[in-house]
């Protein structure tokens, strides 16, 4: 028995992140690993933790001097990440 429509293997993954709601985390993977190619190494060493809640990225710092540093290039994260990731993501990004 001969299928009449095939599909690829990236559908097919595709099509089970969507059913099992494992997408929207995928794309969330994709901005952490982006974070030290946007930042530089040098702040991501002392980014404590990422978070991503309802399109917000919550940055969590243990230094007072990158995140006087992160402040003044806030508005422009989120672009920079999402064009990195590859996926419109990020609206707005907290730092703490």
């Amino acid at each position: 028995m001969r299928r009449s429509k095939t599909e690829t293997l990236g559908e097919v993954i595709q099509r089970l992140l969507k059913a099992y709601g494992l997408e929207q985390k995928l794309n969330e993977s994709r901005i952490y690993e982006v974070w030290p190619q946007v930042v530089g190494e040098a702040i991501a060493s002392r980014t404590k933790r990422l978070a991503i809640v309802n399109r917000v990225l919550f940055v969590y710092l243990n230094s007072s001097v990158v995140r006087a540093e992160l402040l003044m290039i806030k508005d422009t994260l989120p672009q920079a990440l999402n064009r990195m990731a590859g996926i419109d993501i990020i609206e707005e990004v907290v730092i703490r």
